[in-house]
C-alpha cells in the first residue's frame, strides 16, 4: 500500500484532505501538513516529519503531495526526503490527482507506476469548460 502526506501554502492542505474525504470518504496513512505564513521553517519541517513518521509502516512507500513546485512546501520536502527512497515528492497536486490516487495506493503496483498514472490524471483533467447552447438547426428539428 502507498500511504502519503498533503502539504503546501496556507491551509491548502486541509482544504484537500477534507474535499477527498466528502467525495472519497474518511482515509487511513493520509495526514495533512500545513506550512503558515508566520510559521517557523524548523516548526513546518518538525511537523512534515512528523507526518511522514506517522503514515510509514513496515513495506510501504509514501507519496507527498505538494502545492507548487518551487514553493517552500515543496523544497522542504525534497530535502527531508532525500535520504528516504521510499518517499517520493510529487509537485503541483490537484484534487483529481489525489481522488485518483485513493485508486490506486491499494494495488499491487510500485510507487512509480503509481505516481506515472497519477500524473497523467492531472493532465488529462485539466480543460476548458464550455457550454454548448441550442443551435438554429436544432430549433429546426424541434430540438
Amino acid at each position: 500500500m502507498i500511504n502519503a502526506v498533503i502539504t503546501g501554502h496556507g491551509e491548502y492542505s486541509l482544504g484537500m484532505l477534507n474535499a477527498l474525504e466528502m467525495i472519497a470518504g474518511e482515509q487511513e496513512k493520509i495526514k495533512a501538513v500545513t506550512f503558515l505564513n508566520d510559521e517557523a521553517m524548523e516548526t513546518y519541517q518538525e511537523k512534515l516529519l512528523e507526518a511522514i513518521n506517522e503514515v510509514t509502516e513496515e513495506g510501504s512507500d509514501i507519496i507527498i503531495f505538494t502545492d507548487l513546485k518551487g514553493g517552500t512546501p515543496f523544497n522542504v520536502s525534497m530535502l527531508l526526503t532525500n535520504s528516504m527512497p521510499h518517499v517520493k515528492v510529487l509537485a503541483g497536486s490537484n484534487l483529481p490527482i489525489i481522488l485518483e490516487f485513493v485508486g490506486q495506493r491499494y494495488m499491487e503496483q510500485s510507487i512509480d507506476q503509481a505516481l506515472e498514472t497519477l500524473l497523467e490524471t492531472g493532465k488529462s483533467g485539466l480543460m476548458v469548460g464550455e457550454l454548448v447552447t441550442n443551435t438554429k438547426e436544432n430549433e429546426e428539428d424541434g430540438i
